[in-house]
């Protein structure tokens, strides 16, 4: 994470929230860094793999020595966990969605550095 100044952070699941659906095009890359989109923290999200023929290969928090993949027709929650970004390398046969729990960061006491 990138320098965030945390007062009082409750676990992510004692805070309000909403989702967002957010699709990722077959054989397409995207970054998605929460705080810079949205102002918020994602707490879960939901990675439905579309492509019936091949996996995703998934990055959260930029944890890029443990990156994992959804099989293909596949979905796999993320769940109680801060999350500042996820990066989805859909497949090539089809689209990711994403289901994406977030709280807003002024909820959170959350200041940039």
């Amino acid at each position: 994470m990138r320098g965030f100044i945390l007062r009082d952070l409750k676990p992510p699941k004692d805070v309000p929230s909403r989702m967002i659906p957010i699709t990722i095009a077959a054989g397409a890359t995207r970054i998605i860094d929460i705080y810079n989109e949205f102002v918020c923290l994602g707490k879960s999200v939901l990675i439905m793999n579309r492509d019936a023929v091949n996996v995703n290969t998934v990055i959260v928090n930029n944890d890029r020595i443990n990156p994992f993949n959804v099989p293909a027709g596949l979905s796999i929650p993320i769940n109680d966990m801060w999350i500042e970004q996820i990066e989805v390398t859909a497949g090539a046969a089809g689209a990711t969605t994403l289901l994406i729990e977030i709280t807003d960061a002024k909820l959170l006491g959350i200041s940039v550095l």
